[in-house]
């Protein structure tokens, strides 16, 4: 019993098993199964188990073969503990930046254009 206590925490997410960078999207891998996600549908960023082992949630606006939310391990470089990994931050932005350019540009309707 006490074992299933300890262990149940760590069985609630399932990381996939590659994700690579492709400019506009990630392909994620888990098993058999590879999709490209643009960035354009991460809804969220998300840094989990601090301090050890980090993962990066993704989760989607609109579900890919492999559900609505992504987990994987990040490469860890010499950041401490407390430190948000580079590859989230790097990740946090860029989707940022992509929801951005996504946005229609709006018109000025009235008023001054100062």
């Amino acid at each position: 019993m006490a074992i299933l206590l300890i262990l149940g925490p760590f069985r609630a997410w399932k990381a996939v098993d590659e994700v690579r960078d492709a400019d506009d999207a990630l392909i994620v891998c888990r098993g058999k199964i590879e999709t490209a996600i643009c960035l354009t549908n991460v809804e969220n960023v998300a840094m989990l188990g601090w301090p050890f082992p980090q993962r990066v949630e993704l989760r989607l606006r609109t579900a890919s073969p492999l559900g609505s939310r992504i987990v994987f391990i990040p490469k860890m470089g010499m950041e401490l503990p407390y430190n948000r990994n580079k590859v989230f931050v790097d990740l946090s932005e860029r989707v940022a930046r992509a929801h951005r350019a996504a946005q229609p540009r709006s018109k000025q309707l009235f008023g001054s254009a100062s």
